[in-house]
């Protein structure tokens, strides 16, 4: 089935660490489709390296997806310029700049959206990787840290520089899930933005993206993988979630040489309607035979 568009509105799936790496993106894109991008967890240096597993997330020989983009969690133009110049070596073209990743520890080290409190070293990172000019740009990013017209002082910034496209969740990182996403902050920013604008933040069901046609799923998508096609109202094939949770195992067997914890994991939020009973048995089963049989009940 084809990832690509499918009708005028635009659907990106969100990067999530730890859920929608390879296996989850293969497996998506192969039975459901829908989506128009699928971002790629975000990579960071560490130590002046990539980890392990970021190399393995990379790995062309492991992405069969066609429209993956990777993400990067830089603070400087060193960071960048190393970040891409691997990224360009491993054949990629579309690079997304994280400014939103609202954890305490990295808001702390000024990375995800803690650079939004330094716009200098925003416009830095984003002169280098233009300058660069192998791969092209978007930014995913906050209304701020503490205070929620921050973005005021940084948007201008953003529309300097020739970006594919700006993802904007509409909380501050001090909110991270909490509350309810500030709609009418994205349109004043929607009014003021140079650049293709998406919007990022509780989209669950259909009704959740009205008025919307440029969006991206996160937590909404990993609860219901069919989310895209019913935006779309796109037909839902008898058998489709099987088919992709089928595709999942098959993803994680091939990459992983233990792939229970990385099955099991996938069922915080997969399928949050399925019997509770059998949900909490999967995700306690201690073999891989058992957690078959288990999530064939569900499916049954």
């Amino acid at each position: 089935m084809a990832c690509g568009s499918i009708n005028p509105m635009q659907i990106l799936a969100a990067p999530i660490q730890e859920y929608t790496d390879a296996p989850f993106r293969n497996a998506h894109c192969r039975t459901i489709g829908g989506i128009d991008e699928y971002y790629a967890p975000f990579i960071r240096l560490e130590q002046g390296a990539l980890s392990r597993r970021s190399e393995r997330d990379l790995d062309p020989a492991n992405n069969r997806c066609p429209n993956m983009v990777p993400q990067v969690l830089v603070k400087n133009a060193q960071e960048t310029a190393i970040l891409l110049e691997k990224l360009a070596n491993l054949g990629y073209r579309r690079v997304d700049f994280n400014f939103g990743c609202p954890f305490p520890k990295v808001v702390k080290a000024h990375y995800g959206a803690g650079i939004l409190a330094l716009p200098e070293a925003i416009r830095e990172v984003m002169t280098a990787a233009c300058d660069d000019g192998r791969l092209r740009c978007s930014v995913k990013l906050r209304l701020g840290i503490h205070d929620a017209d921050q973005w005021r002082q940084l948007l201008p910034i953003l529309n300097d520089f020739p970006l594919e496209k700006v993802v904007l969740h509409p909380r501050t990182a001090e909110q991270q899930y909490d509350g309810v996403p500030d709609r009418t902050r994205f349109e004043e920013f929607r009014s003021q933005c140079a650049h293709p604008l998406f919007f990022n933040g509780d989209i669950r069901q259909v009704e959740d993206a009205k008025d919307l046609e440029e969006l991206m799923l996160g937590r909404g998508l990993l609860a219901d993988p069919l989310l895209p096609r019913k935006l779309r109202q796109l037909p839902l094939p008898a058998g489709l979630l099987q088919a992709f949770h089928d595709a999942y195992l098959e993803e994680c067997l091939n990459l992983y040489q233990q792939p229970l914890q990385k099955l099991k994991l996938l069922w915080n939020y997969f399928l949050p309607s399925a019997d509770k009973h059998l949900r909490k048995a999967i995700q306690k089963a201690k073999a891989l035979e058992e957690y078959q049989t288990l999530t064939e009940g569900v499916f049954e």
